[in-house]
């Protein structure tokens, strides 16, 4: 059973693998409180390595598939969905029945070994791998870059949300949306979302607009043959 978030403000198991930090990480006495990470800085092999070790630890069964599918999920740089997951696998000369693939899924969620963006529709690995370690995400709408978020503040503030409601909360997951700060150095245009082409409000995208008006007077114009 996965523990309920606001049981998950210390961290009690596996490490980021962070080459930027310069201590020293260990499955116990790890603290990233208040902290950002991105999801896909890491060593693959240590990862996995403590993956298994936390299967043992835990009594839980640690298969070949449940490695590779991990292994995938930290070497794609960015959010993956279940499709290409099975993709890559066929590639690979070993497609796997797809409710195969989508039980391990389940399994490394329950683990806590990755973390299912619902608002993308795809998986990214856990920076501190734990059962009940719930976390918030920022995801890069240009590059797909996400970043872990670990606050105990903000856990302390959901919890007390819940229990003004008498609500009990199982899970809890907070994707934000936006752009991270290399795209924005970059962006020379805002982003046009398509609620905002929709509604016809084009601010930003001149060019979209552009067209539109020409033909628009082009249908206007009267042929001299007709005067």
């Amino acid at each position: 059973m996965t523990k309920p978030f606001i049981e998950s403000t210390a961290h009690d198991a596996a490490s980021c693998g962070y080459s930027h930090h310069n201590h020293d990480h260990t499955i116990k006495n790890h603290n990233h409180n208040n902290s950002l990470h991105d999801t896909h800085t890491h060593s693959i092999t240590t990862r996995i390595a403590d993956a298994e070790q936390e299967c043992q630890i835990r009594g839980v069964r640690w298969t070949p598939l449940r490695s590779e599918v991990l292994k995938l999920i930290l070497e794609a740089g960015k959010p993956i969905g279940a499709y290409d997951l099975l993709a890559q696998m066929a590639h690979q000369g070993r497609p796997p029945a797809p409710p195969t693939v989508y039980r391990t899924l389940d399994f490394l969620l329950e683990q806590g070994f990755i973390h299912r963006l619902t608002s993308i529709n795809s998986f990214v690995p856990c920076c501190h791998p734990r059962q009940g370690h719930e976390a918030a995400f920022l995801i890069c709408q240009n590059c797909h870059r996400v970043d872990e978020a670990e606050s105990s503040d903000l856990q302390s503030i959901l919890k007390s949300l819940a229990n003004q409601g008498g609500f009990v909360p199982k899970q809890a997951t907070i994707e934000i949306a936006g752009l991270c700060i290399a795209c924005q150095t970059d962006q020379t245009e805002p982003l046009v979302t398509t609620s905002e082409v929709n509604s016809g409000d084009h601010i930003g995208a001149p060019e979209a607009i552009e067209p539109i008006n020409k033909a628009s007077k082009k249908s206007k114009t009267i042929p001299k043959a007709h005067l």
